[in-house]
């Protein structure tokens, strides 16, 4: 009788542990492998030019981050280059399709995984992520003998980008068409005051009347 509540015990306890390593998406602790859940996660922040390219192979690339080339952050948040040669927030995903829009020139992958460490404001889905690029060995790689210049370049590119270019474009429609929305609404009502003002022009016909009565 005595090995029976044992053996139950240890069944209970069996039962009990088999639970436990279900829930596969609690964030893991540091230190301990990344489960296979926030791995494909993991993949899909990633993008990159260059197909089925293997996310090790990037560990030796070059690094940008949004924020090497910002003009609005000082060099102790992380500005890398001149103020006069940045831009005004730009995004990882712009310095992606810089560098991506030449193949022949930059092998580049996107992540938009991470935040830059010196980044105050890690929660903006715009100042996450940074580009991982490679330079081709080709004749062309003369073109950028170093990083910055390359930094450089992409900040002079990202003003010519659609998506940079489009917002002025839809602000300016949407201004417009506010402005000519104004313009009605000041065409009716010109038109609504011109049937008032023929209303009171008959006043002086009143007036025609009271010199009838200095007549008689």
């Amino acid at each position: 009788m005595a090995r029976r509540p044992k053996q139950q015990q240890q069944q209970q306890q069996v039962n009990q542990q088999q639970p436990a390593a279900a829930p596969v998406a609690m964030v893991p602790p540091p230190g301990m492998m990344m489960s296979a859940q926030h791995q494909q996660i993991m993949m899909q922040a990633l993008k990159s030019n260059v197909p089925n390219l293997d996310p090790n192979e990037t560990k030796q690339w070059h690094t940008i981050y949004p924020q090497y080339i910002n003009s609005n952050l000082t060099v102790d948040r992380g500005r890398r280059i001149g103020r006069s040669k940045c831009i005004a927030d730009p995004m990882a995903e712009e310095i992606f399709n810089v560098l991506a829009a030449n193949p022949q020139q930059f092998q580049v992958q996107l992540n938009m995984y991470k935040c830059y460490c010196r980044e105050l404001d890690k929660e903006n889905i715009r100042l996450r992520g940074y580009v991982k690029y490679r330079i081709i060995n080709n004749d062309q790689q003369q073109q950028f003998k170093n990083k910055r210049q390359v930094l450089q370049y992409v900040a002079s590119m990202i003003p010519k980008l659609k998506s940079r270019q489009n917002p002025q474009k839809s602000q300016q429609q949407q201004t417009s068409g506010s402005g000519g929305g104004g313009g009605q609404q000041s065409e009716q009502t010109i038109k609504t005051q011109q049937p008032s003002q023929r209303q009171q022009q008959p006043q002086p016909q009143g007036g025609g009347g009271k010199k009838k009565n200095r007549r008689k």
